[in-house]
């Protein structure tokens, strides 16, 4: 019952805690192909999805995302997506909203490609924006505050980089901007 279910939790999450801390100081072997951005974007939404359930939140993939090609370590970036989907979606739940959403959008440019995540959660405090990506910062009860340097080593990994912001007012929620 639920004691094995709390254990197999426990131990789940001292795995990925593990595995967090070998791709935090590991020496990061990007796998690169060319894939397309559609089919990250539905992976990490389709892993999120109990989590997105539960509190209720729609996450809408723009039109702009389709036809996309990256070329990127594709398990890496549906890592990143993964845990920007679950973490604005726990923002979200946890503001005790009705009506979450999160939108995936992306701009192409010649250069360069911008996935852009937005949700209308209750934003980002100040004093967390200025170290939202430093291991071990965390505002989460649980989790081990390693998910977001995560996301910021793969994406330097890939000579890219990731900003967090708010949004301009009317709009309320933050907003994750990956170039790669």
């Amino acid at each position: 019952g639920e004691l094995v279910q709390k254990i197999s939790n426990g131990v789940r999450g001292l795995n990925s805690l593990v595995c967090d801390m070998l791709v935090f100081t590991g020496n990061m072997t990007l796998n690169r192909q060319e894939i397309g951005l559609e089919e990250i974007v539905e992976q990490a939404v389709e892993l999120a999805r109990p989590t997105l359930l539960q509190h209720g939140i729609q996450v809408m993939t723009d039109k702009s995302v389709g036809g996309v090609q990256v070329n990127v370590d594709g398990r890496l970036l549906q890592r990143v997506l993964l845990n920007l989907v679950l973490n604005a979606g726990e923002a979200v739940g946890e503001a005790g909203m009705r009506g979450g959403k999160i939108d995936i959008s992306c701009e192409k440019s010649d250069a360069e490609t911008a996935i852009i995540l937005e949700d209308n959660g209750p934003g980002i405090p100040d004093e967390v924006l200025e170290r939202i990506f430093n291991p071990f910062f965390t505002t989460k009860h649980s989790g081990t505050g390693l998910g977001l340097a995560i996301v910021h080593r793969i994406i330097e990994a890939h000579g890219g980089r990731i900003t967090a912001e708010n949004r301009r007012a009317p709009e309320r929620g933050a907003q994750f901007r990956i170039v790669l």
